[in-house]
């Protein structure tokens, strides 16, 4: 391999990093969430995430409280799994947040950190995120993986509501 391969393929990669932190954040260790404030249901699970101006609707759940919280609640639940680096989450964050606001008292919504609770994550076959679950009577009844726009959230979410 010659050096001008050499300086090309370092180029491509360095890049490759920054184009990546800048459109998510690349994961990078003490990036700062920006999305919205996560309520914590335990002393270890959720911190206030940076930028918050406004109290949320949306509670953070965990393998401990998962059963108590989603799979026995009467109403339909959204269910955000998500990871602090992982950037699409971040987009999706504030579109979560509206819908809990805009469905208060005929919807659920909690967040699950992969990263803390990945029995959760292993238990719903979460492969990629942001990842959208709908439950209904203590079951999953709509997923799906990926950023989405509002309108395609709400079009999952919808049919459920009572």
């Amino acid at each position: 391999m010659n050096s001008k391969t050499l300086i090309l393929a370092g180029l491509a990669f360095a890049g490759t990093c920054l184009l990546s932190s800048l459109i998510a954040g690349c994961g990078q260790p003490g990036t700062q969430p920006q999305g919205p404030a996560v309520q914590s249901r335990g002393a270890d699970t959720a911190v206030p995430r940076a930028g918050t101006e406004m109290a949320s609707e949306v509670t953070e759940t965990s393998d401990a409280t998962f059963k108590d919280d989603v799979l026995s609640s009467e109403q339909p639940v959204l269910v955000d799994f998500f990871a602090t680096w992982c950037g699409p989450c971040r987009m999706v964050a504030p579109i979560v947040d509206e819908l809990a606001t805009e469905h208060k008292g005929k919807l659920k919504v909690f967040r699950v950190d992969v990263d803390k609770n990945p029995q959760l994550a292993a238990t719903y076959h979460v492969m990629a995120i942001p990842f959208l679950a709908v439950f209904k009577g203590g079951k999953l009844v709509e997923s799906s993986s990926g950023a989405l726009p509002k309108e395609a959230l709400e079009s999952k979410v919808k049919p459920y509501l009572d």
